[in-house]
């Protein structure tokens, strides 16, 4: 490595040698709280800036599954003249004299992706959620589902849509919301769930779902109950088995 480089990158306060390169600790925070660090290495006629895979692993140690969103990464990345490739992020070959430059560049830029991922990769999970729900409702309980959505009036008079609702033998409907351990998913479920119960309809069962492998609180899953009664996804099942027995 150039001593010219060394002297460049040396303006970083946390800044060591490494065998083939540098590495340099920003004071970019990513989401579990730590420090960025990027790395340097040579190139032909330049240098090459990487994160090492620090964004996507960070991400993914919040308990988010980041595979299904890396490609809408790899298409922001692009457009900002980055790449994304085995989880690592990383810029074109750049020359000296750009080098604290694109060390800035893509340490923030690495930043802005990992909120970006973050925000993706939960939008994967409420999915998950909603797709769950989905197939068992589909696989043991289809002769009891609305071929479509149902839409009832709040309190309020603003409409609401719900799609998976049951017709239950005893001619009530069941409704199976789901909800993701998200503010937006909560607050729209609590709003939504509570004002269509205040409405008072005759024969109208609600129930919100949530996955307790989310990591839920008691004191949000309590915030939920304000709206409507919340079962667990993995004991949907025998919940709506007595109700329908």
């Amino acid at each position: 490595m150039a001593v010219d480089v060394m002297e460049i990158l040396a303006d970083w306060q946390h800044f060591r040698r490494t065998e083939s390169g540098a590495n340099v600790r920003t004071s970019c925070i990513l989401p579990s709280g730590s420090l960025l660090s990027v790395s340097v290495q040579p190139a032909m006629d330049g240098w090459i800036v990487c994160d090492e895979g620090s964004v996507v692993a960070d991400v993914a140690s919040q308990g988010f599954d980041v595979d299904t969103s890396l490609r809408g990464l790899s298409s922001k990345l692009t457009r900002m003249g980055l790449h994304v490739q085995g989880g690592k992020i990383y810029s074109d070959r750049v020359s000296t004299g750009d080098l604290p430059y694109m060390v800035a560049y893509l340490a923030t830029s690495a930043l802005d992706a990992s909120r970006w991922l973050m925000n993706a990769a939960s939008k994967a999970n409420k999915s998950d959620v909603a797709d769950g729900l989905r197939l068992l409702v589909d696989g043991r309980f289809n002769e009891y589902r609305m071929t479509e959505p149902l839409t009832v009036s709040g309190k309020s008079s603003k409409s609401y849509s719900f799609e998976n609702v049951l017709v239950l033998p005893s001619h009530g409907r069941l409704i199976l919301d789901p909800v993701t351990r998200h503010d937006g998913s909560i607050k729209s479920r609590l709003v939504a769930n509570l004002d269509v119960a205040q409405a008072g309809h005759e024969n109208l069962v609600q129930r919100i779902v949530y996955d307790a492998d989310d990591g839920w609180e008691q004191q949000e899953l309590a915030l939920l109950a304000v709206g409507a009664p919340t079962i667990r996804l993995s004991r949907l099942a025998e919940v709506v088995e007595r109700m329908v027995a």
